[in-house]
């Protein structure tokens, strides 16, 4: 049976890393990412979408991150945003150095370049302008690891670990009933996804989650 935590890794709000990108996440109107979707990155990757394929993910992510908030009462919102917004710590934890620092900040400053521009390019059509986002996001966050050093990037990997283990919805005293509504949530989303999949990818899905779930101690 999924778990909370396992709920939350599909359907959520932010990672770690979007303390370092949160410019172009405002550029683009909407949150850096949905809680776990890190992790759920994690398990596509070996699949090799196409950039259309990771759009409507991204967009069905986006879709369930809605639909869970809906489910939440205003107190139980206000306390799942104070508890995920990113702030300077996540920054503290990874001692950057001043280069380091620099460099990230130009390649926020030109992500929101960029993301501005694309939003601003009214050849493009809705669904082209958010693969083109999608994929100036992913370009900054590569770009963003590769100015942390190894030890750094490890430590960060740590960090998101930890977040999803102790996911703050977790923290929200749900009801059963809010459970349910959310697990329904949670697996319409992972349908959705699995449609917009080859078979093979969904058999190669099917045997990451099953690793991972391993690696996990079943839960």
């Amino acid at each position: 049976m999924m778990t909370p935590t396992r709920i939350a890794v599909l359907c959520g709000l932010t990672l770690l890393l979007s303390a370092l990108l949160a410019p172009l996440a405002l550029a683009q109107n909407q949150p850096a990412q949905p809680p776990g979707a890190g992790r759920l990155e994690q398990l596509l990757q070996p699949l090799n979408l196409t950039t259309a394929q990771q759009a409507q993910v991204q967009a069905i992510l986006q879709s369930c991150h809605t639909q869970v908030m809906q489910v939440l009462t205003p107190a139980q919102q206000a306390q799942l945003k104070q508890e995920i917004e990113p702030g300077k710590e996540t920054l503290a934890v990874l001692k950057l150095t001043v280069a380091q620092k620099t460099q990230i900040k130009t390649l926020r400053q030109q992500a929101k370049t960029q993301a501005t521009a694309i939003q601003a390019n009214t050849t493009l059509t809705a669904a082209q302008q958010q693969t083109q986002l999608i994929a100036l996001r992913q370009s900054t966050h590569a770009q963003v690891l590769q100015v942390l050093t190894t030890a750094q990037q490890t430590q960060l990997q740590q960090l998101m670990a930890k977040a999803e283990q102790n996911h703050p919805l977790t923290s929200l005293n749900l009801s059963e009933a809010q459970w349910a509504q959310i697990k329904s949530l949670r697996q319409q989303a992972m349908e959705q996804i699995k449609a917009q999949l080859t078979p093979a990818q969904q058999q190669q899905l099917a045997q990451e989650i099953a690793t991972a779930r391993a690696k996990q101690g079943g839960k």
